[in-house]
């Protein structure tokens, strides 16, 4: 596509902002110049190139994920699915530490800095033309191929590395999470700030980097102290995994007679900068405390869902947390996990107004928004970054239109966004990527996924039914 400094995107439906709230606007123009976005006006200015026009165009901002692992999505399709857990509360232990870390783990050891490279070249162009514009991902220190990854796919990105003082290393015979202390973590928190000089507001400021603590049970009171005094050294923002499985609430019990909550408290983490993720075990005593401190929660349902557990939305949002939405590395599809906060939340409630389309999409631009920090972005009013995306409602599961929000959110898959910009660069256009070559990359990406694939089967890294119906190409390696 020809560089221009002004581009005009033609909307049907508009999903702009009015006195903070969200409100349609019919037959309109986005106007951008450089990185802003400029006007929203009822005509076509001559002097801007038409980069999306369709007679039924859905135009909102860009989709924020606050949650995500890009790493998990890749390597574990078709893994995590039907495991055979009998108790729902065994489910989360199984999958993050049965699978998740120890594959994580192998990944890092087997796989070069390209071929870590092109596992996350592959999971950001799922992002990326999901229509999530924004992401926040959390990652391994040393798989610092993501910032690169997001730089030159033009995402923009809040890289949250891990830091841990007991890494997860699998799974006991009675189902109890196994850990290792970790000798070196001056060292891990001097990677941390060279991975911070590097990449924070890099890429015309479309990086930002953060601080990612797993979880209470693999970071002890010492670290935490010390990740509350660089966040607020270097003024970003934190993210942890919060009651995400029954056996931190009881590990964490058992150690300091607290809740995890309570813990965090206690060690000064909680704040209007820490970003929870999950929750689903916290009590409403734990809730009212974050709720207290300002902390905002992310909610991601698939990744609970389909280990028969129950991680719905409304409980978080109706206690009055602030709460956001992320994809957790599982599918990696915010269009499909908004739908499942809202089916799930449905079902937990027993009623049909938990939960309202509006307000998820809300969750997912403006709250996220408003959580980072950033006025500029989560809406479409001039001043504000030009990340913004498009969904063409012509087909025919999405006809007759009545209300456009409601129309997309319960029935478009993220295939149908025709239309992605981020800091008003064209990256998808007519569903097509306009940055890179899609078969290069899905081609590398998989090589370097089943290179981890074989290995952690080969050496029996994690336990044999997550691949009891695994297919291997073998005339491929």
């Amino acid at each position: 596509m020809p560089i221009s400094t002004q581009y005009a995107v033609h909307a049907k439906w508009l999903l702009a902002v009015d006195d903070g709230k969200p409100t349609i606007l019919y037959n309109r123009y986005v106007i951008t110049e450089g990185n802003e976005i400029t006007a929203i006006t009822d005509t076509k200015p001559s002097s801007a190139e038409l980069v999306a026009e369709s007679g039924e165009l859905l135009v909102m901002p860009g989709f924020i994920n606050l949650h995500n692992h890009c790493s998990s999505s890749v390597m574990f399709r078709g893994l995590s699915e039907d495991m055979p857990s009998d108790n729902p509360t065994d489910f989360p232990v199984d999958l993050v530490y049965g699978l998740l870390m120890p594959f994580n783990t192998a990944a890092l050891e087997v796989l070069n800095s390209d071929e870590t490279r092109a596992m996350f070249d592959l999971g950001l162009l799922e992002i990326i033309k999901g229509g999530t514009t924004t992401l926040m991902e959390q990652f391994r220190i040393g798989q610092q191929g993501t910032c690169e990854s997001a730089t030159d796919m033009g995402l923009r990105f809040y890289g949250m590395p891990y830091l841990m003082s007991h890494a997860p290393v699998g799974v006991t015979s009675e189902g109890q999470p196994q850990y290792r202390s970790i000798k070196d973590v001056d060292d891990l928190i001097g990677d941390w700030e060279n991975l911070f000089n590097t990449f924070n507001c890099s890429a015309n400021d479309r990086l930002r980097i953060g601080l990612g603590p797993h979880g209470t049970d693999t970071c002890d009171a010492d670290l935490i102290r010390r990740i509350r005094g660089l966040a607020d050294t270097y003024d970003c923002l934190i993210t942890i995994h919060l009651s995400q499985t029954e056996s931190e609430e009881d590990m964490i019990q058992g150690r300091y007679d607290m809740t995890p909550s309570e813990y965090l408290d206690y060690c000064g983490l909680l704040g209007p900068d820490l970003l929870a993720a999950h929750c689903i075990f916290a009590s409403n005593q734990d809730l009212e405390l974050l709720k207290t401190r300002n902390v905002t929660v992310a909610n991601c349902p698939l990744t609970f869902g389909r280990g028969g557990v129950f991680a719905p939305y409304h409980k978080f949002s109706e206690f009055g947390l602030r709460t956001v939405i992320g994809t957790d590395g599982y599918r990696m599809d915010i269009v499909g996990e908004m739908r499942a906060a809202a089916l799930v939340s449905k079902l937990h409630a027993g009623r049909a107004n938990a939960t309202p389309s509006y307000e998820l999409i809300s969750a997912v631009t403006i709250a996220a928004a408003d959580y980072l920090g950033r006025p500029d972005l989560g809406r479409i009013m001039p001043g504000a970054r030009a990340d913004l995306i498009g969904i063409d409602l012509a087909k025919p599961y999405f006809q007759p239109v009545s209300d456009p929000i409601k129309t997309f959110l319960w029935n478009a898959d993220r295939s149908d966004v025709s239309l992605v910009m981020v800091d008003g660069k064209v990256l998808v256009k007519e569903a097509i990527s306009q940055f890179c070559d899609e078969d290069k990359i899905i081609r590398k990406g998989v090589d370097a996924v089943k290179r981890v694939w074989k290995e952690v089967h080969s050496k029996g890294i994690v336990n044999d039914h997550f691949f009891e119906n695994w297919y291997y190409d073998s005339e491929r390696h």
